[in-house]
């Protein structure tokens, strides 16, 4: 079973978390996710956020934890490709700490030649947010019986508005390079 798998497999048996396609972005105030498209620049404003002194989380998956009893949503890295690259030790994978849900943006591209937050519909960033939640269980679910693949859907719907009921809808658009980045997410939080 692979780690989609079984991420898909531990919610419909009711556990309260699901694998996000997303960059994570360490701040103070905890994680800040940037949900994006493939090829939007997740990993690009990853290592942007990184190259400015900043310590990123994961440039492309995280498990997101909405079990807390405060209600809470907690981010904890996964196993991608490039965590590992960069950081295994031996055999040993740097999972490290759960951090509380701090802000999540959406991710677009700039067309005015400069990073920028702006305002989003409540349907737009609702969307994106969907998306990038069932992102990786869309290579799995097609094979699940309607029944399953329904309840699969209304999971990770409840935990989609949970999440835009507590952000605002808001985007950030970026550029390949230049500075300035993270001084403009801290600055949003």
């Amino acid at each position: 079973m692979t780690l989609l798998h079984a991420g898909m497999s531990a919610l419909l048996r009711g556990e309260k978390a699901v694998l996000a396609h997303c960059a994570v972005l360490e701040t103070k105030q905890g994680a800040v996710l940037l949900f994006g498209e493939s090829g939007m620049g997740k990993s690009t404003a990853f290592g942007r956020w990184r190259a400015a002194g900043r310590k990123g989380v994961s440039d492309d998956m995280a498990l997101l934890d909405f079990s807390g009893e405060d209600g809470e949503v907690r981010v904890r890295r996964m196993p991608t490709w490039s965590a590992c690259r960069e950081e295994r030790n031996e055999w040993n994978y740097p999972a490290g700490e759960e951090l509380p849900l701090a802000g999540v943006l959406a991710l677009g591209r700039s067309e005015s030649g400069r990073d920028e937050i702006v305002e989003l519909s409540a349907a737009q960033y609702f969307a994106q947010c969907y998306r990038s939640m069932f992102y990786w269980d869309l290579f799995s679910a097609k094979d699940l019986q309607e029944e399953r693949k329904k309840l699969l859907k209304d999971r990770i719907l409840r935990m989609t508005e949970t999440v835009t009921r507590r952000y605002a809808p808001r985007a950030l658009l970026t550029v390949p390079e230049g500075g300035g980045l993270a001084e403009l997410i801290e600055a949003e939080l």
